[in-house]
């Protein structure tokens, strides 16, 4: 049975198969919205999946009691049943964090600073 957990893992994350499910994460999303119970309980444990790693840097960098910034970014958080359990579970975790949702793509911002740097 562990050889083929691991076979199917392998399997899962290659790089093909990792654009399709993201491919149709917007479709799972939309179902969720519509109240289908499946797809809301794949978001709501992805969504815990991510609070958990969260957490955990959280509590490696001792920020657990701390006020800190905890920026979100990815379209993974364009789902708001993802972005507001996300919130949840940190917030039970660290509830002095203070979220920013990213308005621009990561890498605008990157290109910005990098303008910002050559010009001075």
């Amino acid at each position: 049975y562990k050889r083929q957990e691991g076979d199917l893992i392998r399997k899962i994350y290659q790089p093909e198969v990792v654009k399709i499910i993201a491919s149709i994460s917007p479709l799972v999303n939309k179902a969720a919205e519509k109240e289908d119970k499946v797809a809301k309980e794949i978001l709501i444990e992805a969504a815990k999946k991510i609070a958990e790693n969260g957490n955990q840097v959280i509590k490696k960098l001792g920020f657990k009691k701390e006020s800190f910034p905890l920026v979100l970014a990815g379209s993974t958080f364009q789902s708001k049943i993802i972005l507001n359990r996300v919130k949840k579970e940190i917030k039970k975790f660290a509830p002095k964090v203070k979220f920013i949702k990213l308005k621009e793509k990561t890498v605008v911002g990157a290109v910005k600073l990098a303008i910002k740097q050559i010009k001075n």
